[in-house]
């Protein structure tokens, strides 16, 4: 409940905290080398300057992947190669100046810059029925997909800004933080895996965000007001056109020597087309979040310890939410603690998510995989216990722990595919298929679910440097119910979700 992140996550969000600037200097160089001719370089330093506080990262890590290898395509009657290379880079700056007493105060600067070059061929590849025979020694896929590459580039760049306020007696009662972060996310997708799923068009996601917050902390508490606005823009571009679109600032300087000279000319030839012609069959999918939070943590005696907030959150495409969440900890002794918390929350379609093409992409195995623009958010109410204990201190610290955990869902979001057997060379016969229906499958609102658990850990350190631990978990996400008309799908009542 102590969560400042929003409303629109189910059952919590993780938060990744970059590298920072440090008092003193600090430096790493790091190479490493695996399986699969896995590479990976690692350069880092950080420090301070006076007021002035730095840190960088570069990291590159390049892959040949677990699956490369020759393979049938019983499609194609064909010899092919398929893949899992990839090949990133990313870059991490942060320069921060520190200003007011004992610089409480701060302006920061942060940039991050990440391109990724990753062969689909493998992961897109599915195996036939067993009964299909080939040629002895290679493994057998209904479809290949040779060829198919993904390019993209991710690039954000932040500006954060606190002022103290009222400080007195060298303490800071009240302090303002004003957020600032623009990220732009392109991706172009090469090849026959291009447009085969919501998430393999070539697209541009712009998305620009502004918080302001203001935090007051007390003798036994502390307040937090927080407002935020965020916009984004998705552009899908030239999806079914023909044209090829390719995002040119997604493209990698150094393409695969997997893709020929000839797809490689063909490819720049489309790019110059888009560019020529901007705007061609392009889709612009587009939402604002906006977003108010007031928390507030009280320590009413020195055993307990109170949060209370409640969000207000309006999504453009997808209206109001208020939800409230409470949480205490107990702590009867240094050694035991027991935490409760409830409150409900939701969880947003993502953009892809409701895009549906003029043209229905190309089956996968037989199946069409698409949007759906009636899908809604899930909403959930949840509810946690837990307790932990320490047995004995001292050079032998052992200590166990048990949570559970019930989150009801109103209206998940569940991946609807209609049942049987689909044809892998389905489709019309003028696109080349043998005149069955491709099944379809699209993400929908499926009835009411529940995800629950238990989690019981314990360790004991057995030396200064040697630590046993101990787990055991039981995670269940089930559906309760089926709405009629997806009933003759691939969603089961009481059974575990597929992929969960």
């Amino acid at each position: 409940p102590s969560s400042l992140v929003g409303p629109d996550t189910i059952d919590g969000a993780i938060n990744l905290r970059t590298l920072e600037p440090t008092l003193s200097p600090h430096g790493l160089l790091r190479l490493s080398a695996g399986s699969f001719n896995s590479f990976t370089q690692t350069l880092e330093d950080t420090g301070t300057q006076g007021r002035l506080g730095y840190a960088f990262s570069l990291h590159g890590t390049t892959s040949n992947g677990d699956v490369n290898g020759p393979i049938f395509d019983s499609n194609t009657s064909q010899q092919g190669q398929v893949g899992s290379s990839v090949d990133g880079k990313t870059a991490l700056g942060k320069l921060r100046y520190a200003f007011g007493n004992n610089g409480g105060g701060y302006a920061e600067l942060a940039f991050h810059d990440q391109s990724v070059m990753r062969d689909l061929s493998a992961g897109l590849s599915s195996y036939p029925d067993p009964a299909v025979t080939g040629p002895p020694g290679l493994p057998i896929v209904a479809s290949g997909f040779e060829g198919s590459w993904l390019a993209a580039h991710n690039a954000g760049y932040g500006l954060d800004v606190r002022v103290p306020l009222g400080a007195a007696a060298g303490t800071e009662p009240a302090s303002l933080l004003f957020c600032h972060y623009t990220s732009l996310v392109s991706q172009s997708v090469l090849g026959p895996g291009a447009d085969t799923s919501p998430y393999l068009y070539n697209d541009r996601d712009l998305i620009g965000e502004n918080s302001l917050e203001f935090d007051r902390t007390f003798s036994n508490g502390s307040l937090t007001l927080q407002y935020s606005i965020r916009n984004e823009n998705l552009t899908i571009a030239g999806a079914n056109s023909g044209s090829g679109d390719i995002n040119l600032e997604s493209i990698d300087r150094r393409l695969p020597a997997a893709l020929s000279v000839a797809r490689h000319a063909q490819d720049e030839q489309s790019a110059a087309g888009s560019v020529a012609n901007p705007g061609v069959d392009d889709t612009v999918l587009a939402q604002t979040q906006r977003a108010a939070v007031l928390r507030y943590s009280y320590d009413p005696t020195a055993k307990l310890h109170l949060t209370a907030a409640a969000y207000d959150s309006d999504y453009s495409i997808f209206g109001n939410a208020i939800d409230p969440r409470f949480g205490f900890v107990y702590t009867p002794d240094s050694r035991s603690a027991l935490r409760f918390s409830l409150g409900t929350t939701y969880q947003a379609p993502q953009l892809p998510e409701l895009y549906v093409p003029a043209v229905l992409p190309a089956p996968v195995n037989g199946i069409i995989t698409t949007g759906n623009p009636n899908l809604r958010p899930d909403h959930a109410t949840e509810y946690g216990l837990g307790a932990s204990h320490v047995i004995e201190t001292g050079p032998h610290q052992t200590d166990v722990s048990v949570d559970l955990y019930r989150v009801n869902v109103r209206a998940p979001a569940s991946t609807y595919q209609q049942s049987g057997t689909s044809d892998a060379g389905c489709g019309a016969a003028a696109d080349g298929g043998d005149g069955t229906p491709c099944f379809l499958s699209y993400a929908v609102n499926a009835g009411d679910g529940v995800y629950q658990g238990i989690e019981l850990s314990a360790q004991r350190r057995l030396a200064p440097y040697l630590t046993l631990r101990a787990g055991y978990a039981v995670r269940s996400a089930f559906l309760t119910s089926i709405p009629p008309y997806i009933q003759d799908s691939t969603l089961v009542l009481s059974q575990q979700d597929l992929g969960l």
